[in-house]
């Protein structure tokens, strides 16, 4: 946290002041209380909080996987080219797929997703 209130935008901490007190209180704001899934919760939000700014894709992966964090989705700014109401649950083949491998991508995406390889679509691996 310390690390944030020095180098990151108060935008980030949506206007919450990192001061010392602020740093050193928070450890009691997160013991893991209630339900099993709220513990879950609990956990997989302290993870995301870990990681922000570090690791680039991890927060979409468990989002993607637990539900959690509960993110809020403007349509406004989703970026999702074909539903911008939802979240995208899974990744497009990459565009050095399209250049390099056609043949192999149009095979699988013809396998996996019936044809259309759409951001909404199920991960293959997650399909029964």
């Amino acid at each position: 946290m310390r690390f944030y209130a020095k180098y990151v935008s108060a935008t980030y901490t949506h206007g919450v002041t990192l001061d010392d007190s602020y740093i050193e209180s928070y450890p009691a704001t997160v013991a893991l209380t209630g339900s099993t899934e709220n513990k879950i919760k609990q956990i997989i939000c302290q993870k995301y909080l870990a990681g922000f700014f570090h690791n680039e894709y991890q927060a979409w992966f468990e989002f993607r996987r637990t539900g959690y964090p509960e993110f809020v989705l403007n349509p406004n700014t989703n970026s999702n080219p074909t539903d911008n109401t939802k979240f995208p649950t899974r990744w497009q083949y990459p565009q050095n797929e399209i250049d390099y491998n056609s043949d192999n991508l149009k095979e699988a995406v013809s396998r996996q997703y019936n044809g259309s390889d759409d951001f909404n679509g199920i991960m293959w691996i997650l399909q029964k």
